[in-house]
């Protein structure tokens, strides 16, 4: 079995090898090329004028044979709902140490309300986006037990 192996593997390197011999051969063969011309460099020369005016004339065209490259795309939605604009309303609180900035912070999440610090010079203001006002009276009473003083202002 090894024998013919060694056989088999033998006779297949050396087809290989005939193989790119004559492939070798015939790509360097001294062929002739008739009428042989070297070659020239031709250059056509052209108006300026008419490489300036091609958009123009393209344009003026009444054959439908060139498109111009340009995606259009329309997208059609079928959108029933319309978007209501919320208006947030403010709630001003005074000057807060840490420790009521988180209370704060505790309390909003309790309500789930979303809600945007804006720190100024001496007040803290709170964006709240809420439109439920009954909620909002009842965060602020619910800060009196923190000692946090708030106002609710309409945006």
């Amino acid at each position: 079995m090894k024998k013919v192996l060694k056989w088999i593997s033998l006779l297949f390197v050396g087809g290989i090898s005939i193989f790119i011999i004559y492939f070798l051969y015939v790509i360097n063969s001294d062929e002739l090329v008739d009428n042989a011309k070297p070659l020239t460099l031709e250059t056509n020369r052209k108006d300026p004028k008419i490489d300036t005016l091609w958009l123009k004339r393209l344009a003026k065209e009444n054959t439908q044979r060139y498109y111009f490259p340009v995606e259009e795309i329309y997208i059609k939605t079928d959108m029933v709902e319309e978007k209501k604009e919320i208006k947030p309303y403010q709630l001003v609180v005074n000057d807060l140490d840490p420790y009521q900035i988180f209370c704060l912070q505790q309390e909003l999440k309790r309500y789930k309300l979303k809600f945007f610090f804006k720190k100024e010079k001496s007040t803290t203001n709170l964006l709240v986006f809420s439109q439920s006002i009954t909620k909002l009276r009842s965060l602020v009473n619910v800060l009196k037990k923190y000692q946090i003083n708030a106002k609710i202002l309409k945006r």
